[in-house]
């Protein structure tokens, strides 16, 4: 056998071997799509601050599937669809679920430099659209979204479902579940504490703007349907950590007025520590709660 032929044969095992040995992971896997981050659960939320003198940052991704990056340069544009929020609340809530529906966020809320980002064939698997957001006009019982779709790309086809809401869960520095210990004192003339009551629960602080929390009245049962009757709000003030308070509703509020009311707000050991003194109408008697919240 010549030289020439052995060389073949070696040739073309060598492909045979190549051929056999050749690593899948090198083709793509899978289906290459353009989404929207979050699409597939319909809704996607972020966590956002309250600031009362400047706008607050959030985002929404624009992402591509698939095992492999991209063969080109992809120009992705979003739209903003408020009917898709109605069209949301009735498939996937309905009118006999406990869950709110969604609202629109208004328009005047936020800005959004731009609803067109690249998603580059060297670059990351996703890009981030930044939505700058008034934190001011959010109530904190709202239920707000920003609904987004994909509406054109330059390579590729978007998912099916590319429908995305936006939703906020608004917080501040201080929201949070509190293990609250509370006591109920009568007062006598001279203010003096005597008769005590104890008790003790863990309440939810609700963010209501940047230094604000929504607290229901001592021991009351915390339903929203008791929110403007039963609740208070506590303001610390950032420079001292001081607390005053105030009741939600001041027309709906049912416990007597307040005469006086203070605290303070640790913040090494995340602990507010607040009393506020009413006069019981009927009686007269003059009394005094205390609570210590210590956050959870």
């Amino acid at each position: 056998m010549n030289k020439i032929h052995i060389t073949g044969i070696l040739l073309a095992l060598s492909t045979l071997w190549a051929c056999n040995n050749k690593n899948p992971m090198d083709e793509e896997q899978y289906f290459k799509q353009i989404y929207l981050v979050g699409a597939y659960d319909h809704v996607f939320t972020q966590t956002v601050y309250y600031n009362d003198t400047e706008a607050q940052e959030t985002f929404i991704s624009v992402a591509t599937s698939g095992s492999l990056g991209l063969d080109e340069d992809v120009n992705v544009t979003v739209g903003i669809f408020p009917e898709e929020v109605p069209i949301y609340n009735e498939k996937y809530i309905g009118h006999y679920s406990s869950l709110p529906y969604y609202s629109v966020l208004p328009e005047e809320a936020y800005d959004i430099p731009s609803l067109q980002t690249t998603l580059r064939a060297d670059g990351e698997v996703y890009e981030q659209i930044p939505i700058y957001l008034d934190t001011k006009q959010i109530h904190c019982d709202s239920n707000y979204a920003i609904p987004f779709r994909i509406t054109s790309v330059s390579a590729y086809q978007t998912t099916t479902d590319s429908v995305l809401l936006l939703a906020l869960d608004m917080q501040n520095e201080y929201s949070a579940t509190y293990a609250m210990s509370g006591s109920l004192h009568l007062l006598d003339e001279t203010g003096h504490e005597l008769d005590t009551t104890l008790t003790g629960k863990n309440k939810e602080l609700i963010a209501v703007s940047q230094y604000e929390l929504r607290m229901f009245y001592y021991d009351a049962s915390e339903e929203d349907e008791n929110i403007a009757s039963d609740c208070l709000v506590l303001t610390i003030n950032p420079e001292d950590n001081s607390v005053s308070i105030r009741p939600w509703n001041t027309e709906e509020f049912q416990y007597p007025t307040i005469t006086q009311a203070g605290g303070t707000y640790t913040p090494a050991t995340q602990v507010l520590d607040i009393w506020y003194e009413y006069t019981d109408n009927d009686t007269g008697q003059n009394y005094r709660i205390r609570e210590a919240l210590t956050r959870q």
